[in-house]
């Protein structure tokens, strides 16, 4: 579950050439804000960043969002993965993320 009252880290995809050096790194830290929306089936998710966004792969729009203490296995102190997205839109600070599998967003 999504905890709107806790912090969210964005993770992006790496730009390595195969799968030993590819990982998950963190590109963005924030807040979700605003009303939950949905266009066409799927979840936007809008986050405020708390710096500029700092997205170093271009090619690939995948995005996670990890909360600490949540995920399939929540351990308080780790982050968890809670959704998995591709990124939609950004604008300064604000970046919308489009979730297409099914989220519970609580408080």
């Amino acid at each position: 579950m999504i905890r709107r009252s806790k912090p969210v880290q964005l993770l992006e995809w790496g730009q390595g050439t195969s799968q030993s050096n590819q990982n998950w790194s963190e590109f963005g830290k924030g807040k979700i804000v605003g009303d939950k929306k949905t266009a066409d089936g799927h979840r936007i998710i809008t986050i405020q960043l708390a710096g500029a966004c700092a997205k170093k792969n271009s090619r690939d729009e995948s995005v996670k969002i990890a909360q600490e203490g949540e995920g399939m296995t929540p351990t308080p102190g780790k982050w968890g993965e809670v959704a998995f997205g591709r990124l939609k839109n950004v604008s300064g600070s604000t970046v919308e993320v489009e979730v297409k599998v099914a989220v519970k967003i609580g408080k």
